[in-house]
């Protein structure tokens, strides 16, 4: 009876820690993830080194970038970025991304909702957004916080006038991808967020500034929050002094503890810098030092010193490549002028040609005595010349 007993606690001993083993597993693939069912049937779920886990829209062109295809309206909660895509509403709402050298574009799950997470660069004429990357916290002191001297590439930018900056279809005015280094480089980064009754709020570029330069009167629009994905259909016409958007509540937000056969795992090293993300809790107290100006826009105390001096650089760069090549043509080209000046000397030079010795005719026989007939008269006459004048002479 003794060895009963102790053979069915084994037995339940075993049972408990398979479960729990079992269990542990399941919560741990890659580490629950937010949205999983929302977005599953537009991309795939990939566990990247590290152990994160993201998402990879499929369906897309090779020139396809988030915040590309939408437009923006002015909100109570500053500037919203309005998709078309299926996935919008949460991908441009909630958490960051990322082009990985591998996977292409990424997206990074938070569970903070904004109206939409980018950088912006102006000036008098052009205004730019680009994706905020998985580096950039979001802090209710700091508003932005960077963990590293991330710096998006031009080709994450776009750029467009003014008047086409609220446009539905304003992808069809976006600066050419060849010309983005140029506007890059002539407008001033800008990079607001704020916090105000529980909602963090994107000021972006000033509202005045864009309606005086676009010449458009930008009315302001309310967000309406909405938990049921449903509710947003057919909403958010031009027209509507309201934006309905997805939201949950941080508190309510939990990850979902999904199957891991669901979860495609790679063994490709990722270019993200798994240690360094902003949007991890652990890594706020490590992000970079920001000041704000008299404006209230806050900015990095270096980051536009290293942007300039990284992009100086690779000008200087540029510059000694093009200086090498520059070289090597000349190079080339003197070697030419100096066959091409040899050439013309040789045909210039006069040929050095032997003389012909001129054969004089050969006269016959009858041809000689006619000849020499001739010279006798001719003689003769002038013996008879000389002799008349010496005659009128005397």
């Amino acid at each position: 009876m003794k060895r009963m007993i102790i053979f069915l606690v084994m037995i339940s001993a075993i049972l408990f820690a398979d479960n729990k083993i079992i269990a542990k597993t399941n919560t741990d693939i890659g580490g629950g993830v937010y949205f999983y069912s929302s977005l599953a049937p537009y991309g795939n779920w990939i566990e990247i080194s590290g152990g994160v886990t993201v998402w990879r829209p499929e369906n897309i062109n090779s020139s396809w970038q988030p915040y590309r295809e939408g437009y923006w309206i002015w909100t109570n909660d500053g500037w919203y970025w309005e998709s078309n895509e299926p996935f919008g509403y949460i991908t441009y709402h909630y958490g960051r991304w990322y082009y990985d050298d591998y996977y292409g574009w990424i997206w990074v799950p938070d569970n903070q909702w904004a109206p939409a997470w980018v950088e912006w660069r102006y000036d008098d004429d052009y205004i730019g957004w680009a994706p905020l990357p998985p580096y950039a916290g979001f802090s209710i002191s700091f508003g932005i916080n960077f963990t590293t001297n991330y710096y998006s590439p031009f080709s994450h930018w776009h750029f467009v006038k003014y008047r086409h900056f609220c446009d539905p279809y304003a992808y069809r005015y976006y600066v050419p991808s060849r010309d983005v280094h140029r506007f890059y480089n002539r407008t001033k980064y800008r990079t607001n967020y704020g916090y105000s009754d529980g909602r963090v709020v994107n000021r972006g570029v000033n509202i005045d500034l864009v309606r005086r330069r676009s010449g458009q009167n930008i009315r302001e629009r309310t967000v309406e929050r909405v938990n049921d994905p449903g509710q947003l259909r057919n909403t958010n016409g031009r027209n509507s002094d309201r934006v309905r958007s997805y939201y949950v509540e941080r508190n309510n937000l939990v990850r979902e503890n999904v199957d891991g056969r669901r979860i495609e795992r790679s063994n490709r090293r990722t270019s993200l810098d798994i240690s360094r993300m902003g949007i991890d809790e652990r890594n706020n107290n490590s992000s970079i030092e920001r000041r704000r100006d008299t404006q209230g826009e806050i900015i990095m105390n270096n980051r536009e010193a290293q942007l300039y001096k990284r992009q100086m650089n690779e000008q200087k760069a540029r510059s000694n490549v093009r200086e090498r090549e520059l070289r090597k043509e000349r190079s080339n080209n003197s070697e030419i002028n100096r066959d091409r000046s040899i050439q013309r000397n040789r045909n210039e030079k006069p040929a050095i040609r032997q003389e012909r010795k001129v054969q004089k005719p050969e006269y016959n026989r009858s041809q000689r005595q006619v000849d020499r007939k001739r010279d006798n008269n001719q003689n003769d006459s002038s013996k008879n010349t000389n002799r008349d004048k010496n005659k009128r002479g005397r």
